[in-house]
């Protein structure tokens, strides 16, 4: 095996040789294979080509090769919550390992119900081994997924490689390819090999460019104008959903915001510049529909009119993010099962002609939704492939009124690299950055919106420091769960487990940072509260209590919010 030439890279750049103590990589090309040699974080493999592509640009996350007709993706995972000397857990049965390894890698992927359900086939048997290469643990899976004519990539190779004394960190490779690549994926895997770390892991400090859409029509120019330039932040609440006429709620959702909808705007001397509003896919085979007949009756805002602006999240889900078979319309979207579905949509978003906050798949770095990695093979490049095809189907279909979001949690969970936010951004397809950071309220510590807004701040800064913010969702709970006396035969009383003045106290406190205008907020421009852990009981039931129940329970926070918006500057 002749060696042809080496490629130092650092810090994601070509050099002669290493100078400096940063992310250290290399390359080393023979006759027809390569050995990459990641440096940085520790590990070593082979790929079966002199030549290849590389992506570098997240290599603290995780590192990108493209050869042949594939796209393998590593990455060094060291964020096991549970690992500390591998705990044992009486509740689960599990010892911190394989509970990290069970909730937040395989759930899905190694269960038969979530293949069935999104027509996945296994290509071979799933295969755990204790011993590989005798000092590893190795969990690998290969898959294809059917129906495929419209995707790019129908195969996935998936390998977990930990060395066995230790519980906390691993190595993940994905690999996906046009044709089977099993044999190719095997060989990698083979060659795999721990070395000693040198360096540390970098991401370029990528400020991404504004990309204002020049096909929006006048309205939204001068919206999304006003909004950039802005120093007062534009409000809304969460008071429920709106349907469509097709939808059976419609006459129930109608009566709801004539005897409700405005009663919250009076008692805080406020009127709400936005109306939020959540939309899914499906419920079941139930397609929906957007709210036309609602959104031109209870919003037509365009930030001048003293109307609402209607800020719409549409989510790729056929359940409410809640499925223990693991259903994806993200695999049905690839196959493009639901073109003419999201054509409808782009129609009557465009017939309704005003500006459009559309936050698109809110919360994808997590474990709870349909659309996140952990219910897409561990790829986070199908969740950017999925918001391009509705991207472009607008395009395609003239929609000049829609303002998108990229909305991630604060925190991702599961606790990862490989699924970071920035894995999931869909670069040139954004025009603002939503925030979402919640205070439950029911931790023993209640943090701040300073101090919450301030960190999420840091972690956006180095990429989105050119856009405009918006808090597509947020709230501070005002108090635990409610717990049931099973001697009484009823929950405690609910007076006793919430903290209502700790939730007041957050409100003040965050009207006070706004009115400061501090370096951490100044990119923010609007803000929608949505309740959370605000709990009461009604109807012989202990349950959240929606903003439009307007009952005494979040009275003394209603009051509270209409100081801020008088106090506000």
């Amino acid at each position: 095996m002749k060696e042809i030439y080496k490629k130092y890279i650092n810090n994601s750049v070509n050099v002669e040789t290493y100078k400096y103590k940063s992310d250290r990589k290399y390359h080393v090309h023979f006759d027809n294979e390569s050995r990459v040699i990641n440096a940085s974080s520790g590990y070593t493999f082979l790929l079966p080509t002199s030549k290849f592509d590389y992506d570098y640009n997240y290599a603290a996350l995780r590192c990108k090769y493209f050869f042949d007709d594939c796209v393998l993706t590593t990455s060094f995972e060291d964020k096991n919550p549970y690992a500390e000397k591998n705990k044992y857990s009486s509740a689960s049965g599990k010892r911190g390992w394989e509970i990290y390894l069970d909730e937040w890698i395989i759930r899905y992927i190694s269960h038969d119900d979530y293949l069935a359900a999104n027509k996945i086939e296994r290509i071979k048997d799933n295969v755990h081994v204790y011993d590989f290469l005798g000092k590893y643990e190795l969990i690998k899976f290969a898959y294809f997924i059917t129906d495929s004519e419209n995707i790019e990539y129908p195969y996935y190779n998936i390998a977990i490689i930990r060395d066995v004394n230790n519980y906390k960190d691993f190595y993940l490779f994905v690999m996906k390819s046009k044709t089977n690549k099993v044999d190719c994926f095997e060989s990698i895997i083979n060659s795999f090999e721990m070395v000693e770390v040198n360096g540390k892991a970098w991401n370029i400090q990528e400020s991404y460019p504004i990309n204002e859409n020049p096909k929006w029509n006048k309205m939204t120019k001068r919206y999304f104008k006003k909004l950039v330039n802005q120093d007062s932040i534009d409000w809304g609440m969460f008071i429920a959903s709106l349907c469509s006429r097709k939808d059976s709620a419609y006459k129930y959702m109608d009566n709801l915001y004539k005897e409700k909808g405005s009663r919250l705007d009076k008692l805080m001397d406020h009127n709400m510049e936005l109306l939020p509003t959540y939309m899914h896919i499906s419920w079941g085979n139930k397609y929906n529909y957007f709210p036309s007949t609602l959104a031109n009756k209870l919003a037509k805002g365009n930030g001048f009119n003293g109307k609402k602006v209607l800020h719409f999240t549409f989510q790729y889900t056929a359940n409410n993010n809640t499925s223990m078979f693991g259903y994806s319309p993200s695999f049905d979207i690839l196959r493009g099962k639901l073109d003419e579905y999201f054509r409808q949509l782009a129609k009557d978003i465009k017939k309704y002609h005003y500006p459009v906050l559309f936050r698109l798949n809110n919360e994808m770095n997590t474990d709870w939704t349909s659309y996140s990695g952990i219910v897409s093979l561990l790829d986070p490049d199908i969740f950017i492939a999925t918001w391009k095809r509705l991207y472009d189907i607008f395009e395609e279909e003239g929609v000049d009124n829609c303002i998108w979001i990229f909305n991630p949690i604060h925190v991702t969970t599961p606790f990862c690299n490989w699924g970071e936010y920035l894995n999931y951004y869909p670069k040139g397809m954004v025009h603002m950055l939503g925030l979402t950071s919640y205070e439950r309220g029911n931790m023993k510590k209640y943090d701040t919106f300073k101090k919450m807004y301030t960190k999420l701040y840091q972690k956006n800064s180095p990429y989105f420091t050119n856009f405009p913010q918006i808090i597509s969702e947020f709230g501070a709970g005002a108090g635990g769960a409610i717990l049931f006396d099973y001697e009484k035969g009823c929950f405690e009383d609910v007076e006793i487990r919430r903290n209502l003045d700790k939730q007041k106290q957050w409100v003040k406190k965050m009207f006070v940072e706004f009115n400061k205008h501090p370096e951490y907020a100044k990119k923010i421009k609007a803000a929608i509260w949505f309740s959370v852990n605000d709990y009461g009981y009604k109807d012989g039931k202990n349950q959240i209590m929606n903003y439009f129940e307007l009952d005494d329970s979040v009275m003394p926070t209603i009051k509270q919010f209409k100081k801020g918006f008088k106090n506000s500057n």
